[in-house]
């Protein structure tokens, strides 16, 4: 008779997805480096975006090893409380876009030349969201952080912190992108980047919170943040090499992640 491998227990299931979601991110970026100088650059980016699957992969094998299934409702509907209003739709999607409008004045003010148009034609902004939102991370780290780890922290921390202790995982779990060329993370302020990661957790677990628990509003507001900065307003993530966009822009997201938490620690999340 064949032996049953032993399920994972509940005080289990956190560490087992941190170590795994590190290890099938990290494997596949240093390959990355390892391998840049000999490939082309769209293979490279290719590379990027399949190790920013790690934290989603990571999720479905420690739930199935936990001996529970992972359906499609609940995966994207974990603690459902109702609808969610438009409202908390609304700041997902264009809580990202205001902010860059916030820098866009400062970035003139410094240097006009650095702010360039969209990426990408305007017909082409929407499928170029939709885009990003499946391959350029969102769809492959949301169900992840968001949908797996969050709600696990929050059982044993105050949600406020719970989100910046994910963050700064969250943060940690970039640092072989540093190292790669065409990555847009090559290019920023480690520092900086560290308290833009931050702001965005505690952003996204008020979105993942005040949403009922669905995943779907998390990865619609980090495939907003993704687009407003390297679609809509490139030269937030120093596409001409000028860097002070990008740390007003990180300014202002982690004044509005303050706010948030001065005016509700729970961001969202229902009483205990």
């Amino acid at each position: 008779m064949a032996m049953q491998e032993p399920r994972l227990g509940a005080r289990e299931e956190l560490p087992a997805f941190f170590l795994l979601a590190y290890a099938l991110s990290w494997s596949v970026w240093l390959v990355t480096i390892a391998l840049q100088a000999l490939v082309p650059d769209g293979a490279v980016v290719t590379l990027v975006l399949l190790g920013a699957f790690g934290p989603s992969v990571a999720a479905l094998a420690v739930t199935r090893r936990a001996g529970r299934s992972l359906s499609v409702r609940r995966a994207w509907r974990s603690r459902p409380r109702g609808p969610t209003p438009v409202g908390v739709y609304a700041s997902a999607l264009l809580g990202p876009v205001a902010a860059g409008l916030v820098v866009l004045p400062v970035a003139l003010a410094v240097d006009a030349s650095s702010v360039t148009g969209p990426a990408v034609p305007w017909p082409a902004l929407f499928p170029a969201f939709l885009a990003g939102m499946v391959g350029g991370g969102p769809l492959g780290q949301e169900p992840g952080w968001r949908g797996f780890a969050l709600p696990r922290l929050q059982a044993l921390l105050s949600p406020a912190w719970a989100s910046v202790v994910l963050g700064a995982i969250w943060a940690l779990w970039h640092v072989p992108l540093f190292l790669i060329g065409p990555s847009w993370q090559s290019r920023l302020p480690p520092g900086w980047f560290l308290l833009w990661v931050l702001a965005l957790s505690v952003l996204f677990a008020w979105a993942y919170n005040a949403s009922g628990g669905r995943v779907l509003v998390a990865v619609l507001a980090h495939a907003a943040v993704n687009f407003t900065a390297g679609v809509l307003f490139p030269w937030l993530l120093a596409s001409q090499g000028d860097t002070r966009p990008f740390t007003v822009f990180t300014v202002v997201l982690a004044l509005g992640a303050g706010a948030l938490l001065a005016r509700d620690r729970r961001l969202g999340a229902p009483p205990a």
